[in-house]
């Protein structure tokens, strides 16, 4: 008999607190029709970003709207990594820049209706001085498109709960002729 081995879940959630960590990777989730604070639903495209935390030997990540308008989310996220945006790179930034970068990681920690509490990035800072920078790692980055324009398939080191957000993108629908569905598993946080 050979080796058998049981998903029995991603164990405990990362400690709250102050992380440093280093960024391994970015994954284009397509475009996704979403509500806000009670407006009206509206398109648009989404990223999630991957940090690797040596202290707790993982990954944990965020999504973010894929916009470097000041009032987002994902241009602090990015200053804090490599510092303020020049003209010519709030006009158009490479996400590849960010690979490999240390940052300070905020994480707090919520627990769902269900009662299963997981871990959630309050914050990405500036790593402060003195403190020792994360040792480069092995990144990783999913665009859905190649350089002609066609739509690539999500490879297989994605998980599966986050394909299954890729799958309900308008890039992936139109690309696929699969219908998306409302009860997306977007909706759900796997910890």
């Amino acid at each position: 008999m050979g080796l058998i081995i049981k998903n029995e879940g991603g164990g405990a959630p990362i400690e709250p607190g102050a992380w440093a960590a280093v960024c391994s990777g970015y994954i284009q989730l397509g475009t996704h029709t979403s509500s806000f604070g009670g407006e009206e639903a509206r398109r648009a495209p989404r990223i999630m970003i991957t940090w690797f935390m040596p202290d707790q030997r993982r990954e944990i990540n965020r999504r973010y709207g894929l916009t470097m308008h000041p009032k987002g989310s994902l241009r602090p996220a990015i200053e804090a990594m490599i510092g303020k945006l020049t003209p010519e790179m709030e006009a158009e930034f490479d996400l590849d820049h960010i690979l490999g970068r240390p940052c300070l990681l905020e994480v707090k920690q919520k627990t769902k209706p269900d009662g299963k509490t997981f871990a959630e990035i309050a914050n990405v800072g500036t790593l402060p001085r003195g403190m020792p920078r994360p040792a480069p790692v092995e990144t990783r980055t999913y665009v859905m498109h190649d350089a002609a324009g066609g739509f690539i398939m999500p490879p297989e080191w994605i998980p599966q709960w986050i394909v299954n957000i890729i799958k309900e993108s308008e890039e992936y629908i139109a690309a696929t002729g699969a219908v998306g569905s409302n009860d997306s598993a977007a909706k759900e946080i796997p910890f």
